[in-house]
C-alpha cells in the first residue's frame, strides 16, 4: 500500500494529491484542501511535500509551480486554499504575487517560506499579505500544520471584520 510521504517521493513537480497515511486523528477529521506550491528549488519542493504527506489536520490536492508566470496561471485557472510560495523564485521576489494574492484572492491563505536568514524578509512577506511564516530549517510536520491552522484563522477572522 502506497502511502502520501510515497507518492510525493515520486512526484516533484505538476499535480499530485498528497494523502496522509492512514491513521486516526484526535480532535476530529482531516480536512481537504487544494494548495499552489510555489518553489522553484526540487529538493525543497520535494520537503514540503513530503512535510505534507504527513499532514494531521489535512489532506491535500498539491498544484506545484517553480515560475512567477507559472504560479500566475495556475492561481488564476483553480480555486486554492493555500497558496505555499517561497520568497525567492527563480532570482526574483514572490512579493508581487503576494500582493495579487491579497488584493484579488482574499479566500486563499498565502504562506512564505524560505531559508533566507534576514528578520526583514519575514516582514515583508506579512507586510504583502502573507498571514504566514516559516523559515525552511524550522519545517517539520508540526510547524507546517500549525502555520497553515494559523492563517486559516487569520483568513476566517478578517473575512468575518
Amino acid at each position: 500500500m502506497s502511502t502520501g510521504a510515497d507518492q510525493a517521493a515520486g512526484t516533484l513537480s505538476g499535480h499530485l494529491t498528497v494523502r496522509p497515511s492512514d491513521r486516526i486523528i484526535a480532535g476530529g477529521e482531516r480536512i481537504q484542501t487544494r494548495i499552489l506550491i510555489v518553489e522553484d528549488d526540487p529538493i525543497d519542493r520535494d520537503i514540503l511535500l513530503r512535510k505534507l504527506a504527513r499532514s494531521r489536520f489535512m489532506e491535500a490536492d498539491c498544484i506545484c509551480a517553480d515560475t512567477l508566470d507559472d504560479a500566475t496561471a495556475k492561481l488564476r485557472a483553480g480555486a486554492f486554499d493555500f497558496v505555499i510560495l517561497d520568497f525567492w523564485v527563480k532570482g526574483t521576489s514572490t512579493l508581487p504575487l503576494l500582493d495579487l494574492i491579497s488584493r484579488e484572492y482574499t479566500a486563499v491563505v498565502p504562506i512564505s517560506v524560505t531559508s533566507i536568514d534576514f528578520t526583514d524578509v519575514q516582514g515583508l512577506g506579512l507586510s504583502y499579505g502573507a498571514l504566514g511564516y516559516l523559515h525552511k530549517s524550522d519545517l517539520t510536520v508540526s510547524a507546517l500544520d500549525a502555520v497553515l491552522r494559523t492563517g486559516m484563522a487569520q483568513r476566517d477572522r478578517r473575512a468575518v471584520a
